[in-house]
């Protein structure tokens, strides 16, 4: 100790916030938060969750709005639902300009109506951007613990649009 000085009171670190015991914002509407698509919910049991998801494609004959989507991969923790992928067909290279762009656009305009500014913004890559399966994510929304992404897809020079919906 210097003459006539006292000792600094200790700092204590801010603890930093665990991202498993984050809560919701108030604002969010929890239905619409557990909500997939259609009648398909988070936590449905398996079960269940497979009769809703045929139910959906039957019912939108594979379309969410103007994006039609080849198939529907729901995922499963512990029997229950926690996110579903929504892919189209692969398109080759000649196409991606316009198909597989034509469908990020579709899907952007129809979750930021939804869901306003997307938290993730990295737009439309370029051909070299991609590597083999590995997804892009060109947009990405968070609605509480809902997180939506809009993915640009690369397989062996196929290429296909995912949209990707988890909790």
């Amino acid at each position: 100790y210097a003459c006539n000085s006292t000792p600094s009171p200790s700092v204590k670190e801010q603890p930093q916030a665990n991202i498993d015991t984050l809560k919701p914002s108030p604002k969010i509407d929890t239905a619409e938060e557990n909500k997939i698509l259609g009648n398909i919910n988070f936590g449905m049991p398996r079960r269940l969750a497979e009769i809703a998801v045929d139910k959906f494609e039957k019912e939108s004959a594979k379309h969410l709005g103007a994006f039609y989507f080849g198939y529907a991969a729901p995922l499963y923790y512990h029997d229950s639902l926690y996110s579903i992928n929504l892919s189209s067909y692969s398109e080759d290279a000649t196409k991606f300009d316009s198909y597989i762009h034509s469908d990020v656009v579709q899907l952007y305009e129809l979750f930021s109506k939804k869901y306003g500014i997307p938290a993730i913004d990295n737009g439309f890559p370029e051909l070299n951007q991609l590597s083999n399966n590995r997804g892009w994510i060109s947009y990405q929304w968070n609605y509480g613990f809902k997180q939506i992404q809009i993915q640009v897809q690369e397989r062996e020079f196929d290429f296909s649009v995912a949209l990707v919906i988890t909790d």
